[in-house]
């Protein structure tokens, strides 16, 4: 008989196991932060010379502004969540900050052109969009405006 683990053979976690390693996460979660980064160097063969004194969990994310809330369980937006700025460079002290899990996730999603592309479509609606409640406002003609695009093609 093949005894390779599946998930039909595992044995399975109660509730009560579940909510024990929840609450274990959220009293010590430098701890949690460090072991899974650790981890995560090691399969990628990256630096790591992070200790818990180098993890320093700011009240507030430092890219997009919104608290920080230490709890444990599955990540939220507001979690936060250990960045390697320059990904390449590892967990090191110089490399690392900490942010919310949505800032992290919307800057590992993406390349830098990509960001700055849709910054710039950003923007650029926000002009428009000005520019047509003002015209609107005095009685332009706002159509020809409407029919403004933006190539952000190189």
């Amino acid at each position: 008989m093949d005894t390779e683990n599946t998930s039909s053979n595992l044995p399975k976690t109660s509730p009560h196991q579940r909510l024990r390693r929840r609450n274990w996460k959220g009293r010590n979660l430098y701890c949690d932060m460090l072991n899974k980064a650790k981890f995560r160097a090691k399969q990628k063969n990256l630096p790591f010379s992070l200790t818990k004194e180098d993890i320093v969990i700011p009240e507030k994310c430092p890219v997009l502004g919104i608290p920080l809330r230490r709890e444990g369980g599955m990540p939220t937006d507001n979690s936060p969540s250990l960045d390697k700025v320059v990904p390449k460079l590892g967990y090191v002290k110089s490399n690392t900050i900490i942010m919310s899990h949505r800032a992290n996730r919307l800057k590992s999603d993406g390349a830098k052109m990509e960001h700055l592309r849709i910054f710039l479509f950003m923007l650029w609606w926000d002009i428009k969009a000005t520019w047509l409640r003002k015209a609107a406002k005095n009685g332009h003609e706002t159509s020809s405006v409407l029919q403004l695009g933006l190539n952000l093609n190189p």
